[in-house]
């Protein structure tokens, strides 16, 4: 097995390691942790990443939760070279955070705060996307962040911070990356399932 390269796409600049298949690497906000994200929404272990044979394989350990490709990274892990995986290599849009519920006004209210990367995507479009669903699973609405064009191959990120308007009583979420190649017809690359009120 070959050393790996990772880049973690999160807190105030991305962090990328070089990571030997001699042990295992811990990616969390704890100092202890091997490769350190400065970033409250990252646990203090988030994911593990370890190797296994020819292949590195992806744990998540977290309370928050982590995706590739829309399906969740579980602790059984995933391994990145796998299909799963493979769409967020090529210019998909990624988006991280979390969904913080508060009551307002009599209402429980989620905010979406986050960041929206593109990474090699040259004028490709992105943007974050969350339906609102009440008690009983009945949909409300759809809001969007505002949409970002990457004007070249690098790497670019831009803050996400949404709260549904108006106030309903919103008890469930489902959150999507989207991408798009001329900001007006968008498909979805990365969701969440639904996240209930916590």
């Amino acid at each position: 097995m070959r050393t790996a390269s990772v880049t973690v796409l999160a807190g105030t600049d991305p962090v990328s390691t070089t990571i030997t298949p001699d042990r295992t690497w811990i990616v969390g906000r704890s100092p202890d942790s091997d490769i350190v994200v400065d970033d409250n929404r990252v646990s203090r272990r988030h994911l593990v990443v370890e190797p296994a044979g020819p292949a590195w394989i992806i744990r998540d350990v977290s309370s928050n939760g982590s995706w590739a490709a829309g399906v969740r990274i579980g602790p059984a892990g995933v391994d990145p070279a796998d299909g799963v995986a493979d769409s967020l290599g090529g210019g998909d849009p990624l988006g991280f955070g979390s969904v913080n519920w508060s009551i307002d006004s009599g209402y429980y209210t989620p905010t979406l705060v986050g960041t929206l990367h593109l990474n090699n995507a040259r004028h490709k479009w992105g943007r974050m996307h969350i339906d609102y669903y009440d008690g009983a699973g009945g949909y409300i609405d759809t809001a969007h962040s505002t949409a970002h064009e990457s004007p070249d191959g690098g790497h670019h990120q831009w803050s996400v911070n949404l709260q549904p308007s108006p106030l309903r009583q919103i008890v469930q979420v489902h959150v999507c990356t989207e991408i798009s190649d001329d900001g007006v017809s968008w498909s979805q690359v990365d969701c969440t399932g639904r996240l209930l009120m916590n």
